[in-house]
């Protein structure tokens, strides 16, 4: 099915090989010039017929898919691209056959191949966008006429500041020019009235101020924000701290690594340093910072899709790695006596690295926040909450480079409908015997029951009865219990799923790569690419399919090799009963939470929304746990009242939900705001449910209510 209003921009070429830091793809100098060339483009048919105001209010609004960018090998590969608007920058000229295409407007990625029919893409300009337009692709769909073209010709901005460009402010500038706001720029060096952090706030203030403007000016009918920021960092591949005595000079130089000296001092600077504008002789290095300002130029497509300001934090392996390597050792070896303190130092070191920059995010609540990084930053206190329980975050590994390129690259959404959750496929494997086996299947049968009681009957009357909203969805869970690959992949071929849920055992080799343990043997997801029919939601409920103290070889990176969009996984090993309890609570919110926010209030959500709001409620169940067994002088049944009303303030203001909990225990138990503010950002500094971590991008499935009907023809039910 082709997707009727996204341009997609196709590059053909191939990576030379994969680079030493970030394992990210190597491209020729052509092909990064034509990715940047890229940014400047439209990301749509609706913007070549927008005012550069209305594009920007369409970016906010995140109504349409984001920037597309496909790197293929073979032009044949571009045929298959199931797009109706596709530009081609070709390595050489296209076969005579497709040159007239009148869905590919071609451009030659090379000045040699450059001729009438093929310009060079350094000359393609919007107007050469709008021109093909017209002339090839408007006639082919009736909603294309419908489309008014208000469109007029504007110049670049110049909002009369400067900004010095540096790491930290690259993909700023890339994502103000995106919309034609040109800053004007200096090198590092010259001198500026603005110190260095003042400097990349200023970046984000205009990115900010623009938004902020737009919002005022041009009021939004329909806003369903995908990323309202983006966190990057300075993390390279963890292998590197895991293995650190491997690459040290002695060791590469007993390895009989040529240039051993330079190797080691390259692989010690990437692992510890930030300041990477400063010139230096050993060429690995300079190496390393080409490697880094690609994978910035990468982020910026993706965060100028919807104008997320980037803020970079000098967070790197050397600071952090040591600390989450002991907090998984503790965790291993069941002492999770010092998590709290192990969790707290964490905190304290990641906002050390953040200069301040994570003010931007440590008062405001509900912000949908993308993290790119091999660290788990989303776990960082901010005034006393947990950045993934304060904003709706997920992250994409930094590494390996080649994942993180595809998924940013790609900004195509996924649309669901309630009917696409009424089946939930849960796929079980243990050995005979396991003591584990049953632990899921019973919570969720236990959570069924209820559902079918005549309890759960007479509430639903009740409500009917006083107009309150009466639940009648009903999400059927398919177990599938399983001992092969092979009865893997047929379970999963069964029929299309949108949710898969994972019950077996996990893990991650030291040395080696994450996988799944089935009756009969290991799964390594990568093998299921192919093979079968991958969700687009997968959650795995399985010990290590995460790690945050192991390589990226893992469980999670693999299901989105395969074609996952969003995993949720475990960043160390889990508790059975707590995991099982958690995918009972999972089931309860799809068939109960969902519903009422689609079918009653008529509001989209996007799926990493819903599932922070689950972790939300689980994080503070396991605050009251906490409170309860600290302050004694609370009796279990004013515990439950309070953790019910907390509950209610949790999905009624997740703007503004921890004011009104610290004031409700106030009130109800004699805890002041104060002091339960410090427990959650001193004591409190770790729950289970942290180890659950959105990986990939939830972000971008949509389970759409009747509030909005935009011009997306691609469901995934169909």
């Amino acid at each position: 099915m082709n997707n009727n209003f996204s341009i997609c921009y196709v590059i053909q070429d191939s990576a030379e090989f994969e680079s030493s830091f970030l394992r990210g793809s190597v491209y020729k100098t052509e092909t990064i010039d034509a990715i940047r060339h890229i940014n400047h483009l439209p990301l749509s048919i609706p913007e070549l017929l927008c005012t550069r105001e209305e594009t920007i209010r369409t970016r906010l609004d995140s109504i349409f898919h984001g920037r597309i960018v496909e790197i293929v090998e073979k032009y044949s590969d571009i045929a298959a691209l199931s797009y109706t608007f596709k530009v081609a920058f070709v390595s050489t000229p296209p076969p005579e056959s497709q040159a007239a295409s009148n869905d590919i407007l071609h451009v030659s990625l090379h000045k040699h191949n450059e001729r009438p029919n093929l310009p060079h893409f350094e000359s393609l300009t919007f107007d050469d966008l709008r021109s093909f337009y017209f002339s090839k692709v408007q006639h082919k769909d009736k909603l294309y006429l419908d489309l008014p073209d208000t469109f007029i010709s504007a110049p670049l901005i110049d909002p009369q500041n400067t900004i010095e460009v540096n790491i930290f402010t690259h993909g700023n500038i890339a994502t103000l020019r995106s919309v034609g706001i040109l800053p004007s720029q200096c090198n590092r060096g010259i001198i500026t009235p603005l110190s260095h952090i003042e400097i990349i706030e200023h970046s984000i203030d205009l990115i900010n101020k623009l938004k902020s403007d737009i919002n005022q000016h041009y009021p939004s009918r329909i806003c369903i924000p995908s990323t309202d920021y983006l966190i990057t960092d300075f993390s390279i591949d963890l292998e590197y701290s895991i293995n650190s005595k491997h690459y040290t000079k002695h060791s590469l130089m007993k390895a009989g690594t040529p240039n051993y000296a330079v190797v080691a001092e390259s692989i010690a600077y990437a692992r510890s340093h930030t300041n990477l504008d400063m010139d230096h002789e050993n060429n690995l290095i300079k190496d390393y910072k080409k490697e880094v300002y690609f994978s910035s130029l990468i982020n910026s497509l993706f965060a100028s899709s919807t104008l997320a300001p980037e803020i970079k934090i000098r967070t790197s392996n050397s600071e952090v790695f040591p600390i989450i390597s002991d907090m998984g050792l503790n965790i291993r070896n069941g002492n999770t006596s010092k998590l709290h303190k192990q969790a707290l130092r964490f905190s304290n070191q990641v906002i050390s690295k953040s200069d301040g920059l994570l003010d931007y995010i440590s008062d405001s609540f509900n912000k949908h926040v993308k993290i790119v990084s091999n660290l788990p930053i989303e776990w960082t206190n901010l005034n006393s909450l947990p950045l993934m329980i304060r904003h709706n975050a997920s992250r994409v590994f930094s590494t390996p480079g080649s994942i993180k390129e595809k998924i940013l690259l790609n900004n195509r959404e996924i649309k669901l409908t309630l009917k696409d959750l009424s089946k939930i496929l849960v796929i079980s494997s243990f050995k005979p015997g396991d003591r584990i086996s049953q632990h899921m299947a019973q919570e969720i049968e236990k959570a069924m029951r209820v559902f079918k009681s005549p309890e759960f009957d007479a509430a639903v009357q009740e409500a009917t009865r006083i107009g309150a909203y009466a639940p009648d969805f009903d999400s059927m869970i398919v177990f599938r219990t399983i001992k092969s690959k092979d009865e893997l992949i047929k379970a999963l071929n069964e029929q299309r799923y949108a949710l898969v849920i994972f019950d077996m055992h996990g893990g991650h080799d030291s040395d080696s790569q994450g996988y799944l343990a089935l009756a009969n043997g290991k799964l390594y997801p990568q093998e299921l690419s192919g093979t079968a029919q991958i969700p687009p939601i997968v959650i795995l409920s399985a010990c290590d399919t995460s790690p945050a103290d192991r390589n990226h070889f893992n469980v999670a990176n693999a299901f989105l090799c395969a074609g996952a969009v969003t995993v949720l996984a475990s960043t160390y090993p889990i508790l059975s009963k707590d995991a099982a309890s958690y995918i009972s609570r999972l089931y309860k919110r799809i068939r109960l939470y969902l519903p009422e926010r689609i079918l009653s209030q008529n509001r989209s959500i996007r799926w990493s929304e819903f599932i922070t709001g689950l972790n939300r409620r689980v994080y503070f169940a396991y605050f009251m746990k906490h409170i309860q067994k600290k302050y004694k002088q609370i009796s279990k049944s004013l515990i439950i009242e309070i953790a019910n009303q907390v509950n209610f303030i949790l999905e009624s203001h997740p703007e503004s939900f921890l004011s009104r909990i610290t004031q409700l225990f106030d009130e109800r138990a004699g805890l002041s705001e104060e002091l339960i503010l410090e427990e959650l950002a001193k004591h409190f500094t770790f729950a289970e449910c942290m180890n659950y971590v959105q990986i990939g991008c939830p972000e971008k499935i949509l389970i759409h209510a009747e509030d909005i009907f935009y011009m997306d023809d691609y469901n995934y039910s169909k």
